[in-house]
């Protein structure tokens, strides 16, 4: 059976799901707070004045609480995917945040469909508070079911068995942030409609202000055995391992003028494979094992754009 992985991007995996308005504390006593969600029919909802006016006031306060002081939706525990036999899986009991507190009160089954990607989510439903979710699926990240809460894994089928699973970009609650984790090299290549916060390959980042914001400053260390073509996203430092001969390393295409300054390594040991660096298909520098290019600051051209300045770009040894 598959264990989870993490590998795929922010932009590969369905967004985070945007929070309702928060719900109105005046309107506490109806039989139908909160307004159009599956909370209707409460016990203390329903057994008087008293009740209706104080504890349904008290629910609003813990759904408001919940939404916009851990800033959105997200898991507390549970929730664990796994493979059973051929395209069976299986969701474990689990507690969540949504327009509300969400339970999962027993593991929840279900069958997926054959050779496709597929979507798992938790689903707000029908039923007496708190045993509140199902779980349903998909092969659309962008059009998860009505009244989705967040989704729970993406996986992939073929064969008549599941051959993975990914919690990448999966939202638990942690610290009074919203956390995901993704296989991005540097910033998410995505734009959230709720704060959160994504750890990445190269470090930790919060979404604010229509920007993914680094935390302290992002390094990407890791291996490459094809050709890599660098993206403005990418942490600007980058510690790559080539695992083969003949291989390069492309600077990002049209650089951004004030950008931070690029740090290429070659991380390999002393005997390992050396690797070209590019801009275009111009090779600019040859790092071989322990030695860097950078940092490579951006500077205006004569055309009044940004250009990459070559006399930043020589190698330089540890």
């Amino acid at each position: 059976m598959p264990a989870t992985t993490y590998l795929l991007r922010a932009d590969q995996v369905p967004s985070p799901l945007a929070m309702p308005a928060g719900f109105d504390r005046t309107a506490a006593t109806t039989l139908s707070f909160p307004p159009g969600t599956a909370y209707a029919q409460m016990p203390w909802a329903i057994n008087g004045r008293l009740s209706a006016e104080h504890m349904n006031r008290l629910l609003v306060d813990l759904a408001n609480y919940g939404m916009y002081g851990g800033n959105g939706f997200g898991i507390f525990d549970g929730f664990n995917v796994a493979a059973g036999a051929g395209l069976d899986v299986t969701v474990s009991a689990g507690h969540g945040m949504g327009p509300g507190p969400i339970y999962l009160p027993d593991t929840a089954h279900g069958s997926l469909p054959n050779n496709t990607t597929v979507y798992l989510w938790l689903v707000l439903a029908p039923g007496a508070f708190p045993d509140s979710a199902i779980v349903s699926h998909g092969t659309n990240p962008a059009a998860p079911p009505a009244g989705t809460i967040f989704h729970l894994a993406t996986l992939t089928t073929a064969g008549g068995i599941v051959t993975a699973i990914d919690g990448s970009g999966v939202p638990y609650l942690r610290g009074g942030f919203v956390v995901r984790t993704t296989f991005d090299r540097g910033a998410p290549l995505d734009t959230p409609p709720v704060p959160i916060r994504t750890i990445t390959q190269a470090g930790m980042y919060d979404w604010h202000a229509g920007a993914h914001r680094p935390l302290g400053n992002p390094v990407f260390q890791g291996s490459f055995g094809a050709h890599v073509q660098l993206v403005a996203a990418d942490a600007p430092t980058q510690v790559l391992t080539p695992t083969g001969a003949g291989l390069h390393v492309s600077l990002p295409v049209s650089p951004i003028y004030g950008t931070p300054p690029l740090v290429i390594v070659n991380g390999a040991p002393t005997g390992g494979n050396s690797f070209d660096l590019k801009v275009g298909s111009t090779v600019v520098a040859t790092l071989a094992p322990g030695m860097s290019a950078g940092p490579i600051v951006t500077v205006p051209d004569t055309t009044g754009h940004a250009a990459y300045s070559s006399s930043t770009i020589t190698p330089n040894s540890f």
